[in-house]
């Protein structure tokens, strides 16, 4: 069931559905395998009966399932396009789910354990002074850039994400019943964020049509807009870190005639998850990332995303800042500004058209990387 103002999704697994009971899985017997920022392969063993939906996810979704072979190719490719201004999607292989979501990674969508980010809740003045904070505001912190039902100590599972596109009621429902890439869910015109006013917003009820930005199934659309460009018409983008509907940036973030991308179904690539470490492919990589630093020196005569320069800013894994348009960032957490280097020039990612080299800006609010 999705979370929303009478389903609170807690910090606890939740358990596998009544529809699954009784089939075997495949279970992780060291999920935190490895160190920070560098996780490694999990081990696997079968169980009889599965008790959350992760473990029968893996069963396929995991090296249990193709050992030493050459993992099964990903029907839907990488987030990026064979060359530039192709529609068609580089191929890719599938990636191991369990190493995916490791909770090593520098960042990570929290499956197995609560996320990373994690600012203080009072880290940020508009989420209690603004007028579309959530219902107790002042306690829940970053989850007032949430829909209703989420908090920062949230679990999430497979089907939260991946599933049928059609969200209505009488649709048929599973897992693999998506006419989105990645077989991801279709936004949810449905969520509610009750205010903390006595009011009701509903952001996703005028996304536009055919979207596939189920990001803001989760993340409130009336704080980081539709991943398009564009937003609903009651906004407030200072609750978030930095501002996503034009206050803290040179234009619309997700604008694609700014930032041209590869054919992926939502502009929040081009700054999260849109992007592999040198040298892998960019799949898998909205699930978890330890993306090292970047080189901002991404050029046509690379003719890749290769981090072949001198290093510089932080590592782009945290706070998932591993973005398709990016070649390198700056946290700019606990002073200075966030600063971001784009790829300049068409390669298989995108060339920002709006500035060129470093773009510099101010924070919303400060606090430390864990």
């Amino acid at each position: 069931v999705f979370p929303d103002d009478t389903n609170t999704r807690g910090s606890s697994q939740v358990p596998i559905s009544n529809a699954n009971l009784g089939v075997w899985g495949v279970n992780i017997t060291n999920p935190n395998a490895g160190s920070d920022g560098a996780p490694t392969q999990p081990i696997y063993e079968k169980v009889a009966e599965a008790s959350y939906e992760w473990q029968m996810c893996l069963k396929c979704h995991s090296i249990y399932a193709w050992g030493t072979n050459t993992p099964p190719a990903v029907p839907s490719g990488q987030t990026k396009s064979v060359s530039t201004g192709s529609s068609t999607r580089a191929t890719a292989n599938m990636t191991d789910v369990g190493l995916d979501f490791n909770t090593n990674h520098y960042a990570y969508h929290p499956l197995y354990a609560t996320g990373r980010n994690q600012p203080p809740t009072n880290a940020n003045s508009g989420w209690t002074n603004s007028g579309i904070a959530r219902q107790n505001a002042t306690t829940i912190g970053l989850a007032n850039t949430m829909t209703d039902g989420w908090l920062t100590t949230s679990l999430v599972t497979c089907s939260d994400c991946h599933g049928n596109n059609d969200w209505s009621s009488t649709a048929s429902r599973g897992p693999h019943g998506s006419d989105q890439p990645w077989i991801l869910r279709g936004v949810n015109t449905g969520v509610k964020v009750t205010l903390h006013t006595g009011g009701t917003a509903a952001p996703n009820a005028s996304a536009p049509s055919g979207s596939g930005n189920l990001c803001i199934n989760c993340h409130r659309a009336d704080v980081y807009g539709y991943g398009d460009g564009s937003g609903p018409s009651s906004d407030d983008d200072t609750l978030s870190r930095q501002g996503h509907l034009g206050s803290g940036m040179a234009a619309k973030c997700g604008n694609g005639g700014l930032l041209p991308w590869a054919p992926v179904s939502s502009g929040c690539y081009l700054c999260h998850g849109g992007r592999g470490d040198d040298g892998t492919e960019a799949v898998g990589v909205v699930h978890g990332s330890s993306m090292g630093r970047g080189d901002g020196n991404s050029t046509a005569a690379d003719g890749n995303d290769a981090q072949d320069g001198t290093l510089t800013g932080d590592e782009m894994g945290k706070r998932f800042m591993n973005g398709a348009s990016w070649d390198a960032h700056v946290l700019g957490d606990t002073g200075g500004t966030i600063g971001c280097s784009t790829i300049n020039a068409d390669n298989q990612y995108s060339e920002c058209a709006q500035h060129t080299g470093t773009k510099a800006t101010a924070s919303e609010y400060l606090y430390q990387w864990e």
